[in-house]
């Protein structure tokens, strides 16, 4: 399989394994046969590059998200398109999907979070300032509760998926941060960026998700042996 002479930015699973997505910087989005190589989609509707692709949990939908300030959402078996474009007032950097598959949220260069409705493309409520600076990833905990956001203000923070206000305190680096992940328990979140280190944050107490800012803390910070600083050339 080929995806031409061109700058692949982004890639995504289906949740399923038998189909990725590549997200290219000519702004098209194509989906894939992952055991024959097939291309099965080719949509070339962005007219900037994608820098984020993202399935749905179920697998039935397929998010793109853009420099052209739009995120395109598909149906992975048809390939149409279900909604308007979601548009947005800078360059789209992260993309996450609700458990259930029916909210999708988005994050912008110029630090704002969106919360969208899957099945319409419609908003939901007023963006949230979230970051005084680009906004580089997100993750979702399993349980769909909390959201991570790690940007180039250098922090990351955590908010209630609820009530869309910050949880626990800022979680502080001395350099721009550009990758955030919880564990599959939801206990912990690993944060890391431009300075080779990975800072490791408990944010529960036995199992349960802490209400007290002080309850996340700091386990342990490592350094990234042999970190050459390429990712800084892919932000």
């Amino acid at each position: 399989m080929s995806a031409g002479n061109l700058r692949l930015v982004s890639l995504s699973f289906s949740p399923d394994d038998k189909t990725f997505a590549s997200g290219s910087s000519d702004g098209t989005c194509r989906m894939w046969n992952s055991e024959t190589g097939e291309l099965l989609h080719d949509f070339d509707d962005h007219q900037n590059k994608v820098g984020i692709v993202a399935y749905s949990p179920s697998g039935v939908k397929i998010a793109s998200g853009s420099h052209d300030h739009t995120i395109r959402i598909r149906n992975t078996r048809t390939g149409e398109r279900l909604t308007q474009p979601l548009l947005h007032a800078d360059a789209v950097r992260s993309i996450v999907w609700s458990p259930d598959s029916r909210q999708l949220i988005s994050a912008c260069d110029d630090g704002h979070i969106c919360f969208w409705s899957a099945p319409t493309g419609t908003q939901l409520g007023s963006p949230l300032q979230a970051h005084l600076g680009h906004i580089n990833c997100m993750a979702m905990s399993p349980s769909g509760s909390l959201l991570a956001s790690a940007s180039s203000d250098c922090t990351a923070r955590l908010w209630s998926t609820v009530t869309r206000q910050p949880f626990g305190r800022v979680l502080q680096h001395n350099d721009k941060v550009y990758t955030v992940a919880f564990s599959p328990n939801g206990q912990f979140v690993a944060t890391g960026g431009r300075g080779g280190i990975i800072f490791l944050w408990d944010i529960s107490e036995e199992g349960v998700i802490a209400t007290d800012a002080v309850t996340v803390s700091l386990l342990h910070a490592a350094p990234i042996p042999h970190f050459t600083g390429v990712i800084d050339q892919v932000r």
